[in-house]
């Protein structure tokens, strides 16, 4: 059984996707949600901080151009397979 408090408002965080602290209480004030208590502050959740980082931009001009074709090529490589294909390969690209 969840105990009252931090942990019932932690607990109806996540239900909700976590949704921050103020929609919450507007969804409790406006009787919106049926069986939502009184809700206390949340506190810290480190999946929020996660969920809110970003990826940082590649760097500009410290890329390699290619002057001529096939200078550079980007591909995909899968393997190593557990089945090794009839000419005995394990990658594939």
């Amino acid at each position: 059984m969840i105990a009252s408090g931090d942990s019932e408002t932690r607990l109806w965080h996540l239900r909700y996707g976590h949704l921050n602290i103020n929609e919450l209480k507007l969804l409790s004030r406006k009787e919106m949600v049926f069986g939502l208590p009184k809700l206390d502050d949340l506190g810290f959740c480190k999946s929020c901080v996660y969920g809110k980082q970003s990826q940082k931009p590649f760097p500009i001009g410290k890329g390699w151009r290619a002057s001529k074709c096939l200078d550079l090529i980007h591909a995909d490589l899968c393997g190593p397979m557990d089945t090794k294909s009839l000419g005995g390969s394990r990658f594939f690209c």
